[in-house]
């Protein structure tokens, strides 16, 4: 099952969904260390439990939500006898299996983690104990090929378990699927050559219970070639640059065929030939909204739900340069949520009033105490709110706010912040968009940090900036094949060979 909403518990058990569309639901509740594999170790096993007391979807009792009305549920956990799940693992090449590791992958709603629950015993046997009733997909994770040309092999199967102990499974490598494919300009469209680095990736279609592993991704080489292999199996394409423009594919060839990418091409073990059409992404058509007087969008403003959706309707009151809305408007600067605060400063800001830039900068230094709300995250483990997190998240968003004013006054503030461990990773990315060369000596500086992503970070900004001056600094770093922790994950020296192409 997909989730329309999530929540976690606090330490007295409470959680709280908003934002859900009026209508009918079911809603289960599941320890956190089911999704760790913590499980094993525990003496007290309880299952993913739909509302009011259930292990079977079957038996959940919907819950009916409607509008400004607030509805409240008792969820009593079941508690379960976790269950035997034994097999072998057999390898039709002759090659050892003994040592490799056992992984469970299991599915709560949007949530999904794997975890080693098991080692293969030298005689290709495995034992789990203490398993949960639910569906998982259980798969053994060969070791490492010795050569990067090498195949790698893969065992998976997809098991349910429920009150009984689950032997006598038996799961069999085989090679998988290997696809040589090739990126494309689609037809007609215009794609810029200094893209930056494009990546290829195949995820599993949503109906198919895959793991993590699963996904396989390959960099797209500069004659537009890649190759990657990955279990058998029903899989999306994707192509993302590392920066804009972007880009989208348009249509896929598989083995000579016409594919979906919608609805996910079949890899059988084997050889594939893949094309994909590529081509930047379309722009939504003008709508209605242009017609909205200004009194209408302060309403629309003041009415949405959430903050990314009112940061978008507080960019379109900028843009009409009314600065009557200030005065609608001015009693929300002092609202409790930082984040919805942050987008009336922003509002201000944009029309030049002191008090708008005035606002963010104090975001960026608030630590005070403040409710459960906006920006809340889980700390690991301990099943409790930290406001600490909260105040993270605000102060991520504050920064990520002056990117998108792009006032020069906002330099000096953000500066300092590149050493802010909290705030960092977005501070490289505003000062980009500002585009004031006061920024280029400090992010210069980063290119030292510790941290790689903060590296590659600093060179995208220092590429924006058109900052020249870098090119030295960047020269440097063409060995420095650490690999950044987010999107694409782009070494350090990719990002700088590709900025070095652009500024000269």
């Amino acid at each position: 099952m997909r989730a329309s909403g999530s929540a976690s518990t606090d330490g007295e058990g409470r959680f709280r969904l908003s934002g859900l569309e009026p209508g009918e639901y079911l809603v289960a509740a599941e320890p956190g260390s089911l999704l760790s594999g913590g499980w094993s170790k525990q003496t007290a096993i309880y299952a993913a439990t739909f509302y009011p007391s259930a292990v079977d979807g079957h038996q959940a009792v919907p819950v009916t939500v409607s509008a400004r009305v607030e509805t409240t549920v008792l969820i009593e956990l079941v508690r379960v006898r976790g269950v035997r799940v034994s097999g072998s693992v057999v390898n039709p090449s002759g090659g050892p299996t003994g040592g490799m590791s056992v992984r469970l992958f299991h599915r709560f709603g949007g949530f999904g983690s794997a975890s080693n629950v098991a080692v293969v015993s030298p005689t290709g046997t495995f034992e789990i104990v203490g398993v949960p009733p639910g569906w998982y997909r259980l798969s053994i994770e060969p070791r490492s090929p010795e050569s990067k040309d090498a195949r790698s092999e893969y065992a998976e199967k997809v098991i349910e378990v429920q009150d009984r102990d689950l032997d006598d499974l038996s799961l069999v490598f085989s090679r998988g699927a290997t696809i040589t494919g090739r990126v494309v300009a689609e037809a007609g469209a215009s794609v810029s050559t200094g893209i930056g680095v494009l990546r290829v990736s195949a995820e599993p279609t949503p109906d198919q219970f895959s793991a993590m592993s699963s996904f396989i991704a390959a960099t797209v080489g500069e004659n537009g070639s890649f190759r990657m292999s990955g279990p058998a199996g029903r899989y999306q394409f994707r192509v993302r640059a590392d920066r804009p423009p972007f880009l989208v594919a348009k249509r896929i060839n598989i083995d000579g065929l016409e594919g979906s990418l919608i609805s996910g091409v079949e890899l059988v073990d084997g050889e594939h030939e893949v094309v994909l059409y590529i081509a930047p992404p379309e722009l939504p058509e003008p709508t209605a909204e242009k017609a909205l007087s200004s009194e209408a969008l302060v309403e629309q403003f003041k009415s949405e739900k959430t903050f990314w959706r009112q940061i978008t309707t507080a960019k379109k009151i900028v843009e009409r340069h009314d600065p009557r809305v200030l005065l609608a408007l001015a009693d929300w600067l002092n609202r409790e949520d930082r984040h919805v605060r942050g987008n009336v400063a922003f509002i201000f800001a944009g029309f030049g009033d002191a008090r708008g830039l005035q606002v963010i900068a104090d975001i960026l230094t608030d630590r005070s105490d403040r409710p459960e709300g906006q920006g809340m995250a889980m700390a690991p483990g301990d099943g409790r709110y930290h406001v600490a997190s909260q105040i993270a998240a605000d102060r991520y968003y504050a920064a990520h706010l002056l990117g998108d004013l792009r006032n020069p006054a906002a330099v000096p503030i953000l500066i300092p912040l590149l050493q802010d461990k909290e705030v960092n990773d977005i501070v490289p990315w505003a000062l980009g968009e500002i585009g004031d060369n006061r920024a280029v000596g400090p992010l210069l500086a980063a290119l030292d940090d510790a941290n790689p992503s903060i590296r590659v970070l600093a060179i995208y900004a220092l590429e924006t900036l058109d900052a020249k001056d870098a090119l030295p600094r960047l020269t440097a770093l063409l060995n420095d094949h650490e690999k950044s922790r987010f999107g694409n994950q782009v070494s350090v020296a990719d990002a700088a060979r590709a900025a070095i192409a652009k500024l000269r």
